[in-house]
């Protein structure tokens, strides 16, 4: 949401890897780490605790200006971003949210839930939960009449 533009500063910062980049990553992780003063998260292969991005959220991604030792760095698509936050369902992550989504009125309700269909779901643990958070976010954020 930093970068764009959405939030002033973060208090981690999270990264997907595919399985090759992950391999290299360590030293990277350290390097951003330290300049940032912000702990990393990394998820491999679109997977993040209990689901997993649809297939083409790589190309639905926006590619940054910059590489970062050959790595090249890309942002979620704001549709799956909005998803990671709801789906996490933090008070924080609700908090940031209500930002987002008065900079970004063209996200819809009926788009995040087309996008959110599209997500594999675990169906043991932290998965169970995911549909719950993500109407509870949906009547927070997109109230209906």
């Amino acid at each position: 949401m930093t970068l764009y533009g959405d939030k002033e500063s973060s208090k981690d910062i999270d990264f997907i890897l595919n399985y090759e980049d992950y391999r290299v990553f360590d030293e990277v992780e350290l390097e951003i780490s330290r300049k940032h003063e912000a702990p990393i998260a990394y998820f491999i292969g679109g997977w993040i605790v209990g689901y997993k991005l649809p297939d083409d959220f790589r190309e639905k991604s926006k590619r940054l200006d910059f590489n970062l030792r050959n790595l090249e760095i890309y942002l979620l698509s704001l549709m799956d971003l909005a998803l990671t936050k709801m789906l996490a369902g933090r008070q924080s992550d609700k908090d940031d949210l209500k930002e987002f989504f008065r900079n970004h009125p063209e996200i819809e309700r009926s788009s995040l839930g087309e996008r959110f269909s599209q997500l594999k779901i675990h169906k043991t643990g932290e998965g169970l939960a995911y549909e719950g958070k993500f109407i509870s976010s949906l009547d927070e954020f997109f109230p209906q009449d």
